[in-house]
């Protein structure tokens, strides 16, 4: 089976299958780009996937203190998916500027079980108690995909006793797919990016 990751999902190219997987990544240049969680409003090219109350207690307070500590353990939400997800090498660069951090990695993402190295930018916004969000923006180093920016956007809202989950995303190309390429490509990340709602909510399950 090939797949290719992207966030915490994968997708499939043509003619292959893939279940969904939970690494996290980003690729786009963060230099030149205001992340989603600092925008008053999200780009036009947004799209809201899903919206989910937790069927469980969450501790926002200690999610958002492990996602902002200077270093990330197995145990760190991010690398307790990629490792579930069968990631390797993976390597944490240190915080940037606005709570933001890249990760690197390799997955078996490729037909024929061939890994590809991918990189994970996280963008933590913190700046409610009542709220914790997650800018996710990814790249796979791989032929024609290595051009595809994913963006994957997971916020929490504590409202009373309550906790939703809100998913929604966006991808982009920084160089024009072959003719007929992109279509199906990008209808298979929408279909991934929910699918990972699923995953993300048991992984927090999980943890606490």
């Amino acid at each position: 089976k090939g797949s290719t990751s992207c966030g915490w999902f994968a997708f499939a190219p043509p003619g292959t299958s893939a279940a969904p997987s939970h690494a996290w990544y980003m690729g786009r240049s963060m230099a030149s780009q205001v992340p989603l969680v600092q925008m008053e409003a999200l780009p036009l090219s947004y799209t809201q996937l899903s919206e989910t109350t937790l069927d469980f207690d969450l501790d926002l307070k200690s999610l958002r203190e492990s996602l902002v500590a200077d270093i990330w353990t197995e145990s760190t939400l991010p690398i307790f998916l990629l490792n579930r997800d069968g990631a390797a090498k993976i390597d944490v660069q240190g915080w940037k500027e606005g709570q933001t951090r890249t990760v690197s990695y390799k997955l078996l993402v490729l037909p024929g079980g061939i890994g590809a190295r991918v990189e994970n930018t996280y963008t933590v916004g913190v700046d409610s108690d009542d709220i914790l969000s997650v800018e996710i923006v990814s790249v796979t180093y791989a032929p024609v995909i290595e051009n595809m920016r994913v963006y994957t956007y997971y916020k929490l809202v504590k409202e009373g006793a309550e906790v939703k989950l809100q998913l929604g995303g966006f991808s982009e190309w920084t160089k024009a797919p072959p003719k007929l390429f992109a279509a199906p490509i990008e209808k298979a990340i929408l279909k991934s990016q929910t699918a990972s709602g699923k995953g993300f909510i048991e992984a927090l399950k999980q943890q606490r």
